[in-house]
C-alpha cells in the first residue's frame, strides 16, 4: 500500500499496534485521529479459516467493532471528525454464483462451507459500517469487494502461492473452478488515486459499494489452467492431480462488466496478465526458498 499513503496532500505516520487489544488500540487512535482509514484487517488464509470458521466470523466482526468504538472516542472530544473508511470486503459473498458475471445484488451463500464464513462476516461487517454510518456519520464509506488479489511476494496460503509451493515441492491438488485474478498494484493504484481525490468534487461519483478485479480476460480463468501456466514456466515442477468437482466448486467470478468505478481512478496498466504475476511469483518464491 506505498503507493496509497505516499501522498504530497497527506502526511503518514507507521505506528503499528493490535486492533485486538481493545483498550490500547483506542487510545493510540484518538492520538492520531486519522482522516482516511484503509480497513484490510481480518482472518487471513483460507485453511485458517476451515479450521475454525466460527473464530473467523467472531475475530472479523470484533476487529471492525473496536475500530468503529475509536471513531467515536474520537467524535466525543471532536464532533466534526468524519473519516473515510475504504473497506476490503471479499468476491466470496457472491457464493456459488450461476451466473459468469455478478452484480452488486447477486447472492447465492453457500454457510455449510469455510467460504461460506468468509461470506457471512464480511457481509456482517457491511452492514455495521453502513448502520454506523447512518446513525453517527462518516465523511465517506467505500465498500470494495475484491476478486482474488495476488501479488508476487503474497505468503503461499493463497491461491497462487499455493500453486507455486506444491508444483515445485510436491504435488499440487486443484480443482476446476474459475476465478477473476487481480494483481495487488492495480488495487494500491487505485486506493492512492482514491486518498488524492476523495475532497473534490467530481469524487461524489465515487460508489459506495464496488466491486474490484481484473479487466484482462486473460486472468479470468480455472485454478486447474493457472496450474497449467505455473508447469509452464517452471519446467521441473511435479505434475498436478485434478480432484473430484463438486457443484459449489464451479463458481463464475467475472468482474469486468459491473465493476461501477468511474475509469478515471482505475490505471489499466497495472492490470497485468496472470502469466506475468506467475512470472514474478515463481522468480520471487526461488529467490527466497534457494538462494545460492
Amino acid at each position: 500500500m506505498q503507493d496509497a499513503v505516499e501522498s504530497e496532500r497527506y502526511t503518514h505516520h507507521t505506528i503499528k499496534m493490535n486492533v485486538r487489544e481493545r483498550r490500547r488500540f483506542i487510545q493510540g487512535f484518538v492520538g492520531i485521529a486519522p482522516d482516511i482509514i484503509i480497513h484490510a484487517a481480518g482472518t487471513v488464509g483460507m485453511t485458517r479459516i476451515k479450521e475454525n470458521p466460527n473464530y473467523a466470523i467472531y475475530n472479523n466482526i470484533t476487529i471492525t467493532s473496536i475500530l468503529l468504538e475509536s471513531i467515536i472516542a474520537v467524535k466525543k472530544k471532536d464532533a466534526e471528525y468524519n473519516p473515510m473508511i475504504i473497506y476490503f470486503s471479499s468476491a466470496e459473498v457472491y457464493g456459488n454464483t450461476s451466473c459468469a458475471s455478478v452484480r452488486t445484488n447477486t447472492y447465492n451463500l453457500y454457510p455449510e462451507t469455510a467460504r461460506g464464513a468468509v461470506a457471512i462476516s464480511k457481509l456482517l461487517e457491511e452492514n455495521v459500517l453502513n448502520n454506523f454510518k447512518r446513525e453517527h456519520g462518516l465523511g465517506k464509506l467505500i465498500i470494495m469487494r475484491l476478486f482474488n488479489i495476488v501479488g508476487e511476494a503474497q505468503d503461499t496460503r493463497f491461491v497462487v502461492g499455493k500453486l507455486v509451493k506444491d508444483s515445485i515441492m510436491g504435488k499440487p491438488q486443484v480443482a476446476c473452478t474459475y476465478r477473476n485474478f487481480c494483481h495487488i498494484g492495480f488495487l494500491t493504484s487505485t486506493i492512492a488515486k482514491i486518498v488524492e481525490q476523495w475532497h473534490e468534487d467530481e469524487f461524489t461519483t465515487f460508489p459506495n459499494l464496488c466491486n474490484f478485479g481484473s479487466f484482462n480476460p486473460e486472468n479470468y480463468i480455472s485454478i486447474v489452467e493457472l496450474a497449467r501456466i505455473i508447469s509452464s514456466i517452471y519446467p521441473y515442477s511435479k505434475d498436478f492431480e485434478l480432484l473430484k468437482v463438486t457443484e459449489h466448486d464451479i463458481v463464475f467470478r467475472k468482474n469486468t462488466e459491473y465493476t461501477n468505478i468511474p475509469p478515471n481512478f482505475l490505471d489499466r496498466e497495472k492490470d497485468i496478465p496472470i502469466k506475468e504475476i506467475v512470472h514474478r511469483y515463481v522468480r520471487n518464491f526461488m529467490q527466497k526458498h534457494y538462494k545460492e
